[in-house]
């Protein structure tokens, strides 16, 4: 299981859901900027964030929310 997923469940006793609520863009690049911060390491974040499920709060932001390429945006960071 992905270290981070791992981590996310046991510090939450098994409540977590792996999705996110986002209104933009620059929201959801700010979550994967506070994770990554946490150390983990590039394939940690890519494999946990590809297979979280989005969901785009703001219908007029879905297209460029549900397009994300958290690939390329992770590698940019570093």
């Amino acid at each position: 299981m992905n270290p981070i997923l791992s981590n996310c469940i046991e510090s939450r006793n098994g409540n977590y859901c792996h999705a996110l609520e986002i209104s933009d863009v620059h929201e959801l690049e700010c979550v994967i900027e506070s994770i990554s911060s946490e150390g983990w390491s590039t394939e940690d974040l890519k494999d946990f964030f590809n297979t979280i499920t989005v969901y785009a709060m703001d219908e007029s932001n879905e297209d460029e929310i549900y397009n994300f390429d958290f690939d390329n945006y992770i590698d940019s960071l570093n």
